[in-house]
């Protein structure tokens, strides 16, 4: 393909580049949930994977454009991205997957209706006003997959309010970065969670901020196309990112889901510089591997459907776990035991996975039409 009258790739390269991208970076994150390493060893491996999250963060700011529409319009877009497919999938999973918990009296109705209530509300609620509740650990669970819309959902929030000033010149981009960066530190040095990942937030929504000065100035696709320059821009970046996370191991915050865990301060800030340092070497790599046929259009298709291909992996990982028998330590702690298959527990993730296959395929009925609704419109 050409280049544009500026320099850069066109728009639908750099689209299919971008795509490709998170393709590479959510089979990453599909590595990191089967794998099983002696847990110094694991915690080394993820230490170099950091990045993963904050660079999906980062890239959702990097094709805004300032004042092309209005906070309500961009607020109800991400609600239909984001919190619509989270509640269908949180209430959908809570109700059929509560009763078949209390059918088997593996649970109550209560404790199901607790379990959906935490989800919603994040267990941080209950956790800042001191409040215990009797939930099913197993449905909560089952429901967790994702959590991380709730953040990005506040993120966006917060992003969407700042983001029109903070790009109008340097000065303000620098004071509004400052004070964003500067809430989640001190909120994690007095060790504050707040619901919904509110003490986080304000670090996604710079995260965001950064991605959207970037892509002004198509910095992730500008420049030289030459293979060996291209390849040096990825490999140099990378080094950096990896000498970073093995100096500070689990340096990434948002890390296999660290972003509900504690965190120091100071890891606010190298994970920013993280996300930008692996957005640009995997954006690099989508460069390059645009230039391969068949590659190019699988890897661009995952990039396309993260949401769903997470969803099947999980429920998928899970239901192989309990067929093996092998179950991975928690919180990256412990190591894997081998336990007896568990036939009950089997049939549940079994009808779980049916169940999310239903969602995926309703999903993609959903975007299809959506997508028909636009072009009619057009």
């Amino acid at each position: 393909m050409g280049k544009s009258m500026d320099g850069t790739a066109p728009a639908k390269q750099r689209m299919a580049q971008q795509d490709i991208a998170k393709g590479i970076a959510i089979l990453v994150v599909l590595v990191v949930h089967t794998m099983s390493l002696p847990t110094v060893f694991y915690n080394r491996f993820m230490a170099c994977l950091g990045y993963v999250l904050p660079f999906f963060f980062f890239m959702s700011g990097y094709n805004y454009r300032p004042h092309r529409a209005s906070y309500a319009e961009n607020i109800r877009k991400r609600a239909r991205q984001l919190i619509v497919p989270f509640l269908v999938y949180t209430i959908g999973v809570g109700v059929v997957m509560g009763a078949y918990l209390i059918l088997r009296g593996e649970a109550t109705l209560r404790q199901v209706s607790l379990s959906i209530v935490q989800t919603l509300l994040t267990r941080y609620t209950f956790v800042l006003f001191g409040v215990t509740i009797d939930y099913s650990m197993t449905l909560y669970v089952l429901m967790a997959p994702f959590w991380f819309l709730q953040y990005m959902m506040v993120g966006y929030l917060i992003f969407y309010a700042v983001a029109d000033y903070a790009l109008e010149n340097m000065g303000r981009f620098a004071s509004v970065n400052g004070c964003l960066i500067g809430v989640t530190m001190i909120l994690e040095a007095f060790g504050l969670h707040l619901p919904w990942g509110i003490d986080v937030a304000p670090a996604i929504a710079s995260f965001m901020l950064f991605g959207a000065l970037f892509g002004q100035h198509r910095v992730l696709h500008s420049g030289t196309t030459r293979t060996r320059y291209v390849v040096l821009n990825a490999v140099v970046a990378f080094a950096i990112c990896l000498v970073l996370g093995l100096m500070h191991p689990l340096a990434g915050m948002m890390i296999a889901g660290r972003i509900a865990w504690q965190l120091g301060p100071w890891e606010v800030p190298l994970t920013l510089l993280m996300s930008i340092l692996s957005s640009y070497t995997l954006n690099n790599v989508g460069r390059l591997i645009d230039r391969i046929p068949v590659v190019n259009g699988l890897l661009g298709w995952i990039g396309r459907n993260t949401l769903p291909i997470l969803l099947l992996h999980q429920s998928f990982a899970q239901l192989i776990s309990d067929v093996t028998g092998f179950k991975k330590g928690s919180n990256m702690m412990e190591e894997g035991t081998v336990e007896t298959m568990d036939w009950s527990q089997l049939a549940l993730y079994v009808l779980m996975l049916i169940l999310v296959c239903v969602y995926v395929w309703l999903w993609g009925k959903c975007k299809s039409a959506i997508m028909r609704k636009r072009s009619a419109s057009k």
